[in-house]
């Protein structure tokens, strides 16, 4: 099996440059812009079947790329984005000493990263999506086909970071995929190989 892993199209948050974690916040026109591209770009790949965060901007551009075709969609929680709790909303400037030094450890000591109430740990991300992709590989339905996925930034990174098995300090050394950026995967017997980390579509 062959998993497309696009992160969603661009937002309002995204330009503005605040933490969306949970917030479901939608596509803006630049997002369904990006979405629309990708989606003319896969328009002859076949995917037997689509996964998505239930928020509204991985399931919109997961429906954009769909583009009407008879593709089953799955609403999948583990690749839901990473929540902030109480500091959803803040403007992030990773480069800010200044910042709240949550958001700054988040970017820059991920090893350090206390999660505000309502959050979640980076430890908890990496489990529940490597939950998710280990069960892909074990798939035995979708062997040899096509599979999309649509998710969020660090949650796609966490992804990177469970299958390079790299430590919480380096979760962010790969880099986090642009809005509508790919992650190409090689799964099945169990095994995952990452076959491209960002590919670019426009």
């Amino acid at each position: 099996m062959i998993m497309y892993i696009i992160r969603h199209g661009q937002t309002q948050w995204n330009v503005e440059k605040k933490l969306q974690g949970w917030t479901d916040i939608p596509l803006n026109d630049e997002g369904r812009r990006m979405a629309h591209a990708v989606k003319d770009a896969l328009k002859d790949t076949e995917f037997a079947e689509i996964y998505t965060s239930p928020l509204v901007r991985a399931y919109e551009t997961a429906d954009i790329i769909r583009d009407g075709r008879d593709i089953p969609v799955n609403i999948e929680r583990d690749i839901i984005e990473i929540p902030f709790g109480d500091i959803e909303g803040k403007v992030y400037r990773a480069y800010d000493v200044d910042a709240d030094s949550n958001i700054y450890n988040f970017f820059h000591h991920p090893d350090s990263y206390i999660p505000s109430s309502g959050g979640e740990t980076i430890a908890s991300l990496k489990k529940r999506v490597g939950n998710f992709i280990q069960k892909m590989a074990k798939r035995e339905e979708t062997e040899g086909m096509n599979v999309l996925v649509c998710s969020h930034g660090a949650a796609i990174s966490a992804m990177l970071s469970y299958i390079k098995d790299t430590p919480e300090r380096d979760f962010w050394k790969n880099g986090v995929p642009g809005n509508c950026g790919c992650l190409l995967i090689e799964a099945g017997g169990g095994k995952l190989k990452i076959i491209e980390e960002n590919h670019r579509f426009n």
